[in-house]
Parts: structure tokens; C-alpha cells; sequence
């Protein structure tokens, strides 16, 4: 797997596996609309269907405090009391346009526990 820099170069890139960090189903979540889903099916429609979608959840304080220990003045602080609104939009978002997904809790995970259920998961598709 690569690192993607944008859109583009993961449409450039569609032979191989790609990780990517807030992709579609999370810019849908914090500004996809009715009157611009259009956009969506065209991006899905060029760049291709992911294989899986993984949508990482916490509970508010577990994401406030992992976003504290990140950088204390880390204005994504302010947004996290809309953790659950964001990833209930993004399972709506991967359930309307039939991708495949996947919502792990990681309240009690470390990331290394995160990465291994990713990576069954991974295994079994």
C-alpha cells in the first residue's frame, strides 16, 4: 500500500492498494448534501469503489483525549462532540452508495490492536 496525496493520484493509481486518510465517505459526513451527491456518483463513478471502507469510532472522550495528547490546542477538539453525528453520517453515506464498510469502536483499542482488526478484516475479503 501508498500513501495517497489526493483524488487524482489514487485515480492514477486504481491497479494498486491504497490507504487513504478521510476519503469520500468522511467528506461526505462533513459536507455532502442532497444537492451535491451528484459529485459523489461521479467521483465513485472515476475513481472507483474502495474494497472496504473502515470507519473508526470512539466515544467523545476517548477521541477528546487522544486529540489532546496529539497537540493540546488541536482545533479538532471542538469538533469531537460530533464524533457519533459524523460516523453515522459516513455508515449512511457507504450504506446509500452500496460500499462495502466496516465501523470499529476503538474506545478500549490501542492502535496496534486497531491495525490487527483491520488487517483480519482485510484478510476475509
Amino acid at each position: 500500500a501508498q500513501e495517497s496525496r489526493g483524488l487524482g493520484d489514487v485515480y492514477k493509481r486504481q491497479d494498486q492498494n491504497i490507504i487513504t486518510d478521510r476519503h469520500l465517505a468522511s467528506n461526505y459526513a462533513w459536507s455532502g448534501t442532497e444537492t451535491n451527491e451528484d459529485v459523489y456518483e461521479l467521483l465513485l463513478k472515476k475513481l472507483g469503489r474502495p474494497r472496504l471502507t473502515v470507519i473508526l469510532t470512539g466515544n467523545e472522550q476517548t477521541v477528546i483525549e487522544r486529540l489532546k495528547s496529539r497537540d493540546p490546542n488541536d482545533s479538532d477538539i471542538q469538533k469531537a462532540v460530533k464524533t457519533k453525528a459524523v460516523s453515522e453520517r459516513m455508515i449512511f453515506f457507504c450504506e446509500k452508495f452500496a460500499l462495502p464498510y466496516v465501523v470499529i469502536d476503538t474506545s478500549d483499542l490501542t492502535p496496534d490492536e486497531v491495525v490487527d482488526k483491520i488487517l483480519n478484516i482485510w484478510e476475509t475479503i
